[in-house]
């Protein structure tokens, strides 16, 4: 197998990764900015044709034929993206035209319009392949004729290939920026590898005395600095299990003939038992990690190292390390967006909401009660329903607290009705003033002080219901309170 160089393939992959991406801009432009360009183009095809034919109106009706070709004229030389403008009558007769001796009488039959349409528009090809925007717009609803325009893409297409042409020269410019720093970079990282790799084969052999020096202040020099903060636990904890374990030698000797000494001595083989289990436990680890490090080291000289496999080692490594720290924080945010619709569980989702405020339930003395059925099903975003459940749970909960209602209460009730999966919340705060329940749901709408809230969440809840999966979101007054009902 040839060796190639950690270098040249993290050079490869950049330029790649830089053409991809060029490849990518530029057919982005070729879509979006010519449907801009396309659209802009129209708007303005369809203004002058809309002002020419309330010109060209009562000079047809007089028969001013000079006027008219002045005025078709004007509109050609003005305008220089026009490539052709003509008038017909009422049975598509030519009036007036831009074209000299040589009319295409077969543009008459393109892209009729009919008298009662506001306007038509077509795109005609050419024969040298040159896009032409043709409208068409009756003049007096078509009782004295029809007025024609065509208006070139050439001025677009150059347009497009001029901003291509600056994404080229970009690329190209990137991509000799990026050799000098992939060069810096690949010999920053791989001399620490070797480093830590030779490191870490001696300390798997048992020489905790070897300490791990780089410096770097990226993941490699964190990984290296943590290594050598759980060496320094481990040592830590041998001595102190030696320590431990002659000091229970020392205390079963003394104490050999003192019955009450047999607790102590217990005691102390118990902490024994606990320091060499954790250090057992911390070994393992350990050399796991320095097993990974050494074949990082092995997988470069192999020439197979490149940037996912370090990637991939390095947070092998560190998640080890962190665990024995206890440092890892596995909690996961669930206002993280939804990359696509699923099927989730209703009840699931409300006990799931309920669960991240409930605690506040309980200190503000709030019964919560529950009437969930099982097996309901609903096909959405499971994050954003949630999130909705959660901002009414929170209004309710809050409308409960101003009011100091006693026995305050919510209800939670999820069902199905009509083929629509239903969750209904209810309280007991005292309801919602009639003058403001239609409000209730406008942004930035709030009964209560701005710095408890900036009246956004039922706004929000209201969007992802009825925007995001097609529900509805609605609130009444009922016996002593507000209920807020949500079928999807």
């Amino acid at each position: 197998m040839k060796f190639i160089s950690l270098k040249t393939k993290f050079l490869i992959g950049y330029t790649v990764l830089t053409l991809l991406l060029s490849v990518a801009i530029i057919m982005l432009v070729q879509i979006v900015v010519k449907q801009k360009f396309e659209a802009e183009l129209r708007e303005r095809a369809i203004s002058i044709a809309k002002h020419a034919v309330w010109e060209v109106g009562d000079m047809i009706i007089l028969e001013d034929a000079v006027s008219l070709q002045a005025t078709i004229d004007g509109i050609k030389i003005t305008e220089k993206d026009v490539e052709y403008v003509f008038i017909t009558d009422h049975k598509h007769k030519i009036l007036a035209h831009t074209f000299g001796k040589n009319f295409p009488t077969d543009l008459i039959g393109v892209n009729r319009v009919l008298p009662e349409d506001a306007y038509k528009i077509q795109l005609l090809v050419t024969g040298d392949e040159q896009g032409i925007y043709d409208i068409a717009m009756p003049i007096l609803k078509g009782q004295v004729g029809f007025f024609r325009i065509g208006f070139s893409m050439d001025v677009i297409s150059k347009t497009i290939s001029r901003i291509i042409f600056l994404i080229i020269m970009v690329t190209f410019s990137i991509m000799l920026i990026g050799i000098f720093g992939f060069a810096i970079f690949s010999r920053t990282i791989t001399r620490p590898l070797v480093d830590l790799s030779m490191t870490a084969e001696k300390i798997g052999q048992g020489d905790l005395n070897k300490k791990v020096i780089i410096e770097t202040k990226d993941e490699i020099g964190k990984l290296a600095h943590a290594f050598n903060m759980m060496v320094e636990n481990l040592k830590d904890i041998t001595v102190s299990k030696s320590i431990l374990d002659q000091r229970v030698v020392e205390e079963v000797e003394k104490s050999r003939m003192k019955d009450h000494m047999l607790i102590q001595q217990s005691r102390f083989a118990a902490m024994g038992e606990m320091v060499s289990a954790i250090a057992d436990q911390w070994r393992q680890p350990i050399s796991i990690v320095g097993l990974i490090i050494q074949d990082i080291k092995e997988t470069y000289d192999s020439g197979e190292l490149n940037k996912e496999y370090i990637d991939s080692s390095i947070k092998t490594g560190m998640d080890i390390i962190y665990k024995m720290s206890h440092t890892i924080d596995d909690f996961r945010s669930f206002f993280k967006p939804d990359g696509e619709k699923q099927q989730f569980n209703l009840d699931v989702i409300v006990l799931r909401a309920l669960s991240f405020i409930d605690s506040g339930f309980e200190n503000d003395g709030i019964k919560v009660e529950l009437d969930l059925k099982e097996d309901i099903t609903v096909f959405g975003y499971r994050n954003d329903y949630t999130q909705a459940l959660l901002n009414i749970l929170n209004n309710a909960k809050e409308a409960l607290i101003d009011s100091k209602t006693g026995s305050p209460y919510i209800g939670i009730k999820a069902f199905r009705e009509n083929g629509k999966a239903v969750v209904t919340v209810k309280d007991n705060g005292g309801g919602i003033q009639k003058d403001i329940i239609d409000r209730i749901f406008d942004p930035y709408f709030t009964t209560k002080n701005h710095k408890k809230g900036a009246g956004v969440g039922l706004y929000m809840s209201k969007m992802i219901i009825e925007k995001n999966m097609d529900g509805e979101l609605t609130v009444n007054n009922t016996d002593g309170g507000a209920e807020f009902r949500v079928e999807v």
